[in-house]
């Protein structure tokens, strides 16, 4: 009698998850690194598997004679067939502490796939990564592929496990209220990931009337959160958005949404995945990316009721004009944006500085950064943190 009343609170408890929140889930991140050569075409076949990225197999072979051939016993990596998108994946690396990654071609990039960890488990083992995927590429003359493909960031779903609430606050988070993320910071592409604001005005109201749907209770029980996640994608395939008009006729989004919400029911690959973030640079900036992600869970986690929909800066209509090119102007002013992110970062725990290098280059080299770092409201915001800091 007694299992079976444990067995009834528990699951009333799962029941009122949306109300209390639960602990955080074992959270893993995994990579989608992007190299290509600047110099040199791809060469196109509708064969994912056989399309070829100029210098990708001297990569490839240059990782086998460094990792296997080049190690003592004891430290040589082994390879043996992928385990992740055969579609894309042709081989996988994987090293004597365990970790590996994986290689294949999509479209005119090699695209290096990771093994879905931690940020502290990234942060042991960044500098072998650096040598074994970045350097490996960069003596081969493949080098981040800034304007040929994305850095997407792919977090486990197992994060949210018996915490619909927060599933629910997170993506409130990251895709409507701090939209500055993929409307200029981690990257703005209206080609390949569109941020909910550059869609119709009927998509964003559907959007938010689900997640009322959610506040209400129409998402509780077992598959809640699946159902969710998979109400949300269908809204935004609703209708195409102003964007995609312009560079393909026909059709819909499908996953190329700045956050695709697609992998909801993958099995062990179920994640939530970041498609609207330029390729990393460094294994370092991976780690500094994940880290500031992983704490706004933890900020998030604390709260036990929704956060409202407050889009943190306003969008303005895009401009398609002749003279303008809407691909390089994010429809946001900068120093709005500047300030959101700010807010973003801080709340969170983390420091501005390890934050700053990765935002719209136009906004670094245009001098929209450094006029955002000279103003007065970021000297006190930077003055109050340095102040709590020093009394703690």
């Amino acid at each position: 009698m007694g299992r079976i009343f444990d067995r009834a609170v528990l699951l009333l408890l799962l029941l009122l998850a949306p109300v209390t929140g639960w602990p955080l889930g074992p959270v893993r991140f995994g990579a989608e690194f992007t190299f290509y050569n600047p110099e040199v075409g791809p060469i196109e076949d509708e064969d994912p598997k056989k399309r070829i990225v100029p210098g990708g197999d001297r990569v490839i072979q240059r990782m086998k004679d460094h990792l296997i051939d080049g190690q003592p016993d004891g430290a040589k990596f082994t390879f043996g067939p992928p385990r992740l998108d055969t579609r894309q994946s042709n081989g996988r690396f994987t090293s004597p502490n365990g970790w590996w990654f994986e290689f294949g071609y999509d479209d005119s990039v090699l695209e290096i796939k990771t093994i879905p960890e931690s940020p502290e488990y990234y942060r042991r083992y960044m500098s072998d990564m650096q040598d074994a995927i970045f350097v490996s590429a960069g003596n081969e003359g493949l080098w981040p592929a800034m304007f040929m493909g994305g850095g997407h960031i792919n977090l486990g779903l197992e994060a949210f496990d018996g915490n619909p609430l927060l599933l629910r606050n997170f993506i409130v988070d990251t895709m409507l209220n701090h939209n500055e993320l993929f409307l200029g910071v981690f990257n703005y592409d209206t080609h390949n990931a569109a941020s909910i604001y550059v869609q119709s005005d009927k998509v964003q109201r559907v959007v938010r009337n689900i997640i009322k749907g959610f506040d209400e209770g129409d998402y509780t029980g077992i598959d809640g959160s699946k159902k969710f996640l998979q109400d949300l994608h269908v809204a935004m395939n609703l209708e195409t958005d102003e964007c995609f008009e312009h560079w393909r006729t026909g059709g819909t989004r499908q996953c190329y949404f700045a956050v695709n919400l697609s992998h909801y029911s993958a099995g062990e690959a179920s994640r939530i995945e970041f498609r609207a973030v330029r390729p990393q640079t460094s294994m370092d900036m991976w780690v500094r990316q994940i880290d500031l992600l992983h704490k706004r869970l933890l900020l998030l986690e604390k709260l036990k009721s929704p956060i409202p929909i407050r889009p943190r800066v306003k969008v303005a209509k895009l401009d398609f004009s002749p003279d303008v090119n809407h691909l390089l102007n994010p429809p946001v002013k900068p120093q709005e944006a500047l300030k959101a992110f700010y807010i973003y970062v801080t709340e969170a725990g983390a420091d501005w500085a390890d934050h700053r290098d990765y935002l719209w280059p136009q906004w670094i080299s245009s001098g929209e950064l450094a006029k955002f770092e000279k103003s007065l409201w970021f000297r006190n915001r930077e003055l109050r943190r340095c102040e709590s800091l020093l009394k703690k």
